[in-house]
């Protein structure tokens, strides 16, 4: 199964490393170092949790135009955010 974020383009997904994450009851504010700087990412704890992502991972960060997503990176997993529409 492909994430939904797959058809998001080539520029708008950038690699980082999850520096800090700050929790409250409903929502999760994770902060991702890039090349292209700090990124920061809000996603509800019920995802977060689904992820697995902590700090110290390595995460990918897709942007759409309305929308943004998270995808936690494991070593020898590839991940399909930069797979072409269509394809996994």
């Amino acid at each position: 199964m492909r994430p939904a974020s797959a058809s998001a383009p080539r520029e708008n997904v950038f690699r980082g490393r999850v520096l800090s994450i700050v929790s409250d009851p409903v929502i999760s504010e994770i902060r991702i170092i890039a090349d292209v700087g700090v990124l920061t990412a809000l996603v509800s704890n019920r995802s977060l949790g689904a992820l697995g992502v902590v700090e110290g991972d390595e995460v990918e960060v897709a942007f759409r135009s309305a929308s943004v997503a998270l995808a936690r990176c494991l070593p020898g997993i590839p991940t399909y955010f930069h797979a072409s529409p269509g394809q996994s």
